[in-house]
């Protein structure tokens, strides 16, 4: 299990930050989070990527600002259950 509470924190800190429109935190975010895909699983690090990168075009204002906060808000509605489910099965005894 990598740091998986704090994965979680990076993610829903991510959402606080995009729904406040606080830029400067969304990219600290961001960046966190772009480090420790390399640490991460195929399912969840496809989706974390892509979380990093739509998160990118909002902070750069790249496109409909408003249809990138509504893809990030949906993202992350899809990878924290994973997470969970992930996190449970770690720590269920192995027979």
């Amino acid at each position: 299990m990598f740091a998986h509470r704090s994965l979680t924190g990076r993610i829903k800190g991510l959402r606080y930050a995009v729904r406040l429109n606080d830029f400067k935190l969304a990219q600290r975010l961001r960046m966190a989070l772009a480090i420790t895909l390399r640490h991460l699983d195929e399912p969840v690090r496809v989706d974390i990527a892509q979380l990093v990168d739509v998160s990118g075009l909002w902070v750069r204002n790249v496109g409909d600002r408003h249809k990138n906060k509504r893809e990030i808000q949906k993202l992350v509605r899809d990878i924290v259950p994973q997470l969970r489910r992930r996190s449970r099965a770690e720590r269920l005894p192995h027979n």
